[in-house]
């Protein structure tokens, strides 16, 4: 009996053994396709998280790019940006700003001035280069006593030291407009350094040293910017409103708004340009400031009022002396009735 139920016990172990030697690869089988499920639950899941990754970087470069753009339609002097002018240079108004692909250069800066921060209903007239210097134009500042804010290139002013002087002595800034007048966003740092250094100590022999600078071109980016400040200087300065052929363009296509600041060139014709921009300011009662002395003391500064109930005398400051006639330089013929 004993022997029968040995025998049941060997059988059944057998059967047992037998059946899960069948069953175990189905069983393995079922175990690694569950893990591959529960793989599958999971990877969708991480694939949604990395396109909402994706899609929010998306959503922020997008929002980033739209908010770069009406910065800069609204506010364009930002530090990081090279301003590509072919259009600026032949004196249009100003191009659309272009972010520089170069880093943005660590260390102080100075800032970029479109127009003056003035509440007074002043205007600001600058002129470029200094090749052809205006008699006309000097007798008319010694007449009406306005002030003109000269950015000179060095070679250009070395041609007539004594036209400067006169002009200083009629009331005119002498500002920095570099060595030779190259795009300085094309040359090497050295390169650059001189352009703006070295005209600073001939441009003071006129007066105070430069506080000024305008880019040739109107090109610049923030290295130049912080050359500019490496070298004394304040504010490199742009403008909004261009005097050409007897029509003033402004950056909108609007009338000319108090704290404009003007861009002339010293060519044949300026002095007819100036009389085309004086009518102009009288019909809009603005009048014409320095644009050191406002940028240095914005809340109050002499204007010259050209309109007749203003008198033509400068306000905040005691009327200026007639200065003494300046012999005429035989070697600067007169532009007065010239085309510009």
């Amino acid at each position: 009996m004993l022997s029968k139920h040995r025998t049941i016990i060997i059988v059944t172990s057998l059967v047992l053994l037998t059946i899960t030697l069948f069953f175990l690869p189905s069983l393995s089988t079922v175990f690694h396709s569950s893990s591959a499920h529960i793989s599958l639950v999971e990877s969708p899941f991480s694939v949604a998280k990395a396109s909402d990754a994706v899609k929010a970087d998306s959503n922020t470069l997008s929002l980033s790019q739209n908010t770069q753009e009406n910065t800069l339609k609204e506010q364009p002097k930002t530090q990081n940006q090279t301003v590509q002018s072919s259009t600026y240079a032949s004196e249009g108004i100003p191009p659309t700003q272009q972010l520089s692909s170069s880093s943005i250069v660590q260390g102080p800066s100075v800032d970029v001035v479109w127009s003056a921060p003035i509440t007074e209903r002043a205007v600001f007239i600058t002129i470029d280069d200094g090749w052809f210097p205006s008699q006309s134009l000097l007798q008319m500042m010694q007449q009406d006593h306005f002030p003109v804010t000269a950015f000179l290139i060095q070679q250009a002013a070395q041609e007539h030291p004594d036209y400067w002087r006169a002009f200083v002595a009629a009331g005119g800034d002498i500002e920095n407009h570099t060595l030779s007048h190259p795009d300085l966003t094309k040359i090497a740092p050295a390169d650059l350094t001189n352009q703006l250094s070295t005209p600073m100590n001939y441009l003071g022999q006129f007066a105070a040293p430069p506080t000024l600078f305008r880019p040739p071109y109107g090109a610049f980016n923030s290295l130049v910017q912080q050359e500019v400040y490496q070298a004394g200087m304040k504010h490199l300065v742009m403008w909004n409103a261009v005097m050409s052929k007897g029509v003033l363009q402004t950056y909108n296509g609007k009338p000319i708004q108090p704290g404009s600041i003007i861009l002339l060139h010293w060519e044949p014709g300026l002095s007819t340009q100036i009389k085309d921009l004086m009518g102009i300011l009288q019909q809009e009662h603005l009048g014409i400031a320095s644009l050191p002395v406002a940028l240095a003391h914005p809340e109050k500064f002499p204007i010259t009022w050209l309109t007749p109930e203003k008198n033509t005398q400068p306000v905040n400051s005691a009327p200026q002396q007639q200065p003494s006639s300046t012999q005429a330089d035989p070697a600067i013929p007169s532009d007065q009735g010239n085309g510009a």
